[in-house]
């Protein structure tokens, strides 16, 4: 013969607060990751503009890459004077970012002779308050040529960068 063992019905007891504590625990980490994860996604790695490179730059250029490798770039509007629009060459290295026709950008350039070269160089680091001087020798920046997305941030830096250098008319 067989014996059949039966095993009484299991009951469970009511979770500790220490258990509720650590689920409720466990719930805000993962909600904490999660937001953490989306923030990282859509806001990392904003475009902050160089202000030494828009003040050393003779023209800065909105427009579109036509030909990167040859250096054409269509121009829409130019920011510090309104005096160039159409298709111009810029001379010397181009950033790895340009991509041509994908997205507008916003390129510093300085005259040389009859060409525009991307902005680049060693340029002295003037305070952005005239009464505030550095001390000892000047400051010099070390600028590589850097181009930026054409977002309402860059306008809005480059915006602020030209309204503080701007001179400030005295009231008569």
């Amino acid at each position: 013969m067989s014996t059949v063992l039966s095993t009484p019905p299991q009951t469970f007891a009511p979770a500790s607060p220490s258990r509720w504590l650590l689920i409720v625990f466990a719930v805000i980490v993962v909600v904490w990751v999660g937001l953490l994860s989306w923030l990282t996604l859509n806001t990392a790695n904003p475009p902050v503009v160089n202000r030494v490179q828009i003040l050393s730059s003779d023209l800065v250029l909105v427009g579109r890459w036509q030909d990167v490798a040859a250096g054409n770039f269509d121009v829409t509007r130019e920011l510090k004077y309104g005096e160039l629009t159409g298709v111009v060459t810029l001379l010397g290295p181009k950033p790895a970012t340009a991509t041509p026709n994908e997205a507008e950008w916003v390129i510093p350039v300085r005259r040389t002779k009859n060409a525009l070269s991307i902005t680049e160089g060693k340029f002295i680091n003037r305070p952005q308050q005239n009464d505030i001087v550095p001390p000892g020798p000047e400051w010099r920046v070390a600028i590589t040529p850097q181009i930026y997305p054409a977002t309402a941030s860059v306008f809005e830096q480059i915006d602020r960068i030209l309204a503080a250098a701007s001179p400030v008319k005295s009231p008569r």
